[in-house]
């Protein structure tokens, strides 16, 4: 995950959605990883994407307040 977060900063996004991949199946589901797969995905304008990335963090932690807000934005669309 470390190095998906590295690879946003230099604005390599898709090796970001990569490494975030590769981090979630080697240790199972992570709200985290979703979340970071979200934002990824709504800073490439990959909207509906994002809202399924942060639709699974919620299953993974329903009373999260800020996954609630970072999903709240997307809309429903």
């Amino acid at each position: 995950a470390a190095a998906g977060h590295q690879a946003v900063l230099f604005r390599l996004y898709q090796g970001a959605l990569a490494w975030y991949d590769l981090a979630e199946s080697r240790g199972g589901p992570s709200a985290g990883l979703w979340v970071s797969r979200g934002l990824v995905q709504q800073h490439l304008h990959d909207i509906q994407s994002a809202r399924s990335a942060l639709d699974a963090a919620l299953q993974l932690e329903p009373n999260d307040t800020e996954i609630r807000q970072f999903r709240a934005v997307l809309g429903d669309g």
